[in-house]
């Protein structure tokens, strides 16, 4: 019995370990292949990509490089042409225009190196350059020797005939050299006249000139208000007066009254300082007999201290009829008024009236 239980209990011991050697054969065997075909899956697709990626790689470097020399070639050939024609235009149209824009400033400010006239900005040289007769040449006026401005002078007593014979009409002489030659008449510079004054035969009383003088505004009233009406016969009560006959500064304003009344006209001029001269460019012919307005060179503020009578282009200057120094009535250049003492410079220029023109 004991035997028996034995071999029983030992058969049942065998029985059971041979299953479970089984169960654990089979369940080594499952767990290599789920980890061997893992790994082989996980490999080839590994060495696939790899492979393709490698592929790819080396065609993107490839493009890459191509690309890059491409790049390379293109942006040589557009920066090389650009550059080039674009410097070239560039450069030539920036150097044009700002050589432009600088020379028109230099030019401006070279226009304006001393006392420059900055009175006139509202007429059109400031809008824009004119083309200057003074580029040609000013024609010179038939009648420059032969009107009734130039007889106005000569009926004062000015030795006209003399100047003439001299050989030295229209050329600039020193104002106090002038009086050695003995061209001047008997008037002096003093403000003892109005200029209106007439004889008894209502003719302009000469003798009373000499004996009280004349300014240079007295001398434009005895020209326009007293010769002209009494001597010339034109009737000029149209044309307004001065309040004070002797105030540059009142015939400037009764020039203005002229304007508005239709009877003048202002002429638009450029006047640059060159050294000690003036250069006085008007932007027409000025008609003789027109009345030119000055201030002190030293002051920019419009205040007339100086009125002239124009009386023609000549021999390179423009000349003016007026009383300016001891001489009395002479004949004056304008580009030599901006010298000496008490020099002046144009602001203002008032046309001959028309009637008056028309009647000469």
């Amino acid at each position: 019995m004991t035997n028996i239980k034995y071999l029983k209990n030992k058969l049942i011991a065998l029985v059971l370990a041979l299953v479970f050697v089984l169960a654990a054969l089979a369940g080594c065997s499952s767990g290599n292949g789920t980890d061997t075909s893992s790994d082989v899956s996980v490999n080839s697709s590994a060495e696939e990509s790899s492979d393709v990626s490698s592929e790819i790689s080396s065609e993107s470097s490839e493009a890459s490089e191509d690309s890059s020399e491409v790049s390379e070639e293109s942006s040589e050939d557009v920066s090389e042409e650009s550059s080039e024609d674009v410097s070239e235009e560039s450069s030539e149209d920036v150097s044009e225009e700002s050589s432009e824009d600088v020379s028109d400033e230099s030019s401006k400010e070279e226009s304006k190196p001393g006392f420059d006239d900055t009175s006139w900005e509202d007429k059109s040289w400031a809008k824009g350059w004119k083309p200057s007769p003074f580029d040609y040449g000013y024609p010179t006026p038939e009648n420059i020797e032969d009107n009734i401005f130039w007889d106005s002078l000569v009926y004062t007593g000015y030795n006209i005939q003399k100047h003439i014979d001299d050989g030295l009409m229209w050329e600039y002489i020193l104002a106090g050299y002038k009086g050695d030659y003995g061209w001047l008449s008997e008037i002096g510079y003093a403000g003892g006249s109005l200029g209106y004054e007439t004889t008894e035969e209502g003719l302009p009383d000469i003798e009373f000139f000499n004996n009280h003088g004349l300014v240079c505004a007295s001398y434009i009233a005895y020209v326009y208000f007293n010769y002209i009406p009494n001597v010339v016969g034109i009737n000029v009560d149209c044309l307004e007066k001065p309040e004070i006959a002797y105030s540059a500064q009142e015939w400037y304003k009764a020039c203005l009254k002229w304007v508005e009344d239709g009877y003048s006209r202002t002429i638009d001029f450029k006047a640059t300082k060159v050294g000690g001269y003036t250069k006085f460019e008007p932007a027409e012919e000025i008609p003789i007999g027109s009345i030119i307005c000055m201030r002190n060179i030293d002051n920019e503020k419009i205040y007339c201290r100086h009125v002239a009578i124009y009386a023609g282009y000549k021999n390179g200057y423009h000349w003016v009829y007026h009383v300016g120094n001891d001489n009395g009535p002479e004949f004056c250049a304008m580009e030599r008024m901006s010298f000496g003492e008490g020099a002046q410079w144009p602001f203002a220029i008032f046309a001959t009236p028309e009637f008056i023109l028309e009647q000469m």
